[in-house]
């Protein structure tokens, strides 16, 4: 007889002194149970061809066989492997320490499971169907393997502490208008699986949580509604959390996909090494409205390429549905998007999105800016994008020489200029032309004569276009606003070209240097 044999026969005869019956006294399924966990093999309850009656297990049995000291010994390394078993009354191993694995396939809970603070190897939970599972505080070495499962109730893994991986591909969670997936605060090594036909109907709620591996959010469907189909309750909730992997929105292999969620998703002060989603994922469903993303406080390191993925007109949709979710303006998406753009090398993008954020904050603050300031604030984004393009300015310089220079040409045809030096000016007046006069009339104190003749020649001659650029910038000085000065309406029109040429260049400069940006 083998030492696993002796096992067996051992511990039917401790349940049989514990007052669970002698080994024809329990089901097909509890002798399986006990020869499963004796011989380190699979109990098959349909492979055994069990009635309904038979599959079923007594959870003070399945209770006594796990934390009672003195059988420890006897149970194989590889520990509870079932398959097809039904548990009617409640299962409690709170605070229980499980030296041993479990796993369960296809098993049928119509009861409630606990196992807060319990402590164990592998817990699986495989193809169960479950009333509510609570295990808050759990302590698991190895990996949680819930896949396939589907739950009426509430599935708690509130502060769990997972040493593998959370699987729940597959899983049906049905618990509307409540948490369907609570696992707050919970800590994984390796990395979080939420796909192939994953279905939440409440909220899958994973805030505080951290999580070494990737958080896989794809092929699954995630919804959680309030009366009449609004979009008010949250169906996915990551705050503050900590991805240290990526956060798998599509396929990451395809790019394809999406999730499809009904609800909110909350990712206020969470934070992700890589956000790969598409529009696809943020899109309207059922009719409804697009979703919407409380983004206050996300960070995340590097965006992926899915079709769409770095479209600035996506993003910028995406942030304002994300203002939405919040009662005040939060300039960090924004700049946070702008960013990422920056260090990716699409600087024209992040710029865009800066601007953006300046349009969005004029709306959101308007009415708490006084008067002047959002008169001001709409100036400086119509003509420098707040801060993050000088193009505006640059165009109204060059419309402004091109229309200086044909105004001023006309005036000089129209001999609307004279020389602004007092001396030539005398001269241009007496002869009517470029001559030199030495009359007995003098209009200046001093007497003019022929030592003048010389300059009169070198005198600059007048040309509309590099005047209109010397009125028109002040930060250049191109010897044609010092030596001629136009009359009537072409006076007046030079102030105008004067000021609108300060004001432009103003505008350019403080534009180009960066000194009215706001980040």
């Amino acid at each position: 007889m083998s030492v696993f044999e002796f096992n067996r026969k051992k511990l039917h005869h401790l349940a049989e002194e514990a007052g669970f019956g002698s080994e024809n006294d329990m089901t097909g399924a509890e002798r399986l149970l006990l020869k499963c966990v004796a011989l380190g093999a699979w109990g098959d309850c349909d492979r055994d061809r069990l009635d309904e009656e038979q599959k079923i297990i007594r959870s003070k049995l399945f209770e006594w066989l796990l934390i009672c000291p003195t059988l420890r010994t006897l149970l194989h390394p590889k520990g509870v492997q079932i398959i097809g078993a039904t548990f009617e009354q409640e299962l409690d191993l709170e605070d229980a320490w499980i030296d041993v694995p479990l796993w369960l396939y296809d098993c049928t809970f119509k009861c409630d499971i606990i196992l807060r603070r319990a402590r164990t190897r592998t817990l699986a939970l495989q193809r169960c169907k479950i009333q509510s599972f609570a295990a808050d505080g759990i302590n698991v070495k190895g990996s949680v393997l819930l896949s396939e499962a589907e739950a009426e109730g509430e599935v708690r893994l509130v502060g769990a502490k997972i040493g593998g991986s959370l699987t729940c591909n597959g899983s049906k969670f049905r618990h509307a208008g409540n948490k369907a997936l609570a696992a707050d605060r919970i800590e994984v090594i390796g990395s979080v699986f939420l796909r192939r036909d994953f279905e939440a109907q409440g909220c899958v709620s994973l805030n505080n949580s951290r999580i070494k591996g990737a958080l896989h959010v794809y092929d699954s469907s995630l919804r959680n509604e309030k009366g009449g189909g609004q979009l008010e309750a949250v169906a996915l909730d990551l705050r503050g959390a900590v991805i240290e992997g990526l956060l798998w929105f599509v396929d990451p292999e395809e790019h394809s996909l999406p999730t499809k969620i009904t609800g909110r998703v909350m990712l206020r002060h969470a934070s992700v090494g890589q956000l790969i989603d598409s529009p696809e994922v943020w899109k309207p469903t059922d009719g409804r409205g697009p979703v919407p993303a409380a983004l206050d406080g996300f960070t995340y390191d590097s965006l992926g390429l899915a079709d769409g993925a770095i479209e600035v007109d996506f993003r910028k949709e995406w942030l304002e549905r994300g203002i939405e979710c919040s009662d005040t303006f939060a300039p960090q998406p924004y700049t946070q998007l702008a960013k990422v753009f920056r260090e990716a090398g699409y600087e024209d993008r992040a710029k865009k999105i800066l601007i953006a954020r300046g349009w969005q904050r004029l709306d959101r603050m308007r009415g708490k800016l006084g008067f002047w300031n959002p008169k001001l604030s709409w100036l400086h984004g119509m003509l420098l994008g707040f801060g993050y393009r000088i193009r505006v300015p640059l165009l109204g310089l060059i419309v402004l020489a091109a229309l200086g220079t044909w105004r001023f040409n006309i005036g000089w045809q129209d001999e609307q200029f004279n020389p602004a030096v007092p001396f030539i000016y005398n001269s241009f007046k007496k002869t009517g032309g470029w001559g030199v006069s030495v009359g007995e009339e003098q209009r200046w104190p001093h007497p003019y004569n022929e030592k003048f003749a010389e300059e009169l020649k070198e005198y600059p001659k007048f040309q509309p276009f590099i005047y209109s650029l010397d009125t028109l910038l002040p930060i250049v000085n191109l010897h044609q606003e010092d030596f001629w000065m136009p009359t009537g309406y072409y006076r007046w029109y030079m102030w105008f070209h004067i000021g609108a040429g300060w004001f432009f260049t103003t505008m350019a400069v403080v534009g180009f240097t960066g000194l009215v940006r706001k980040e």
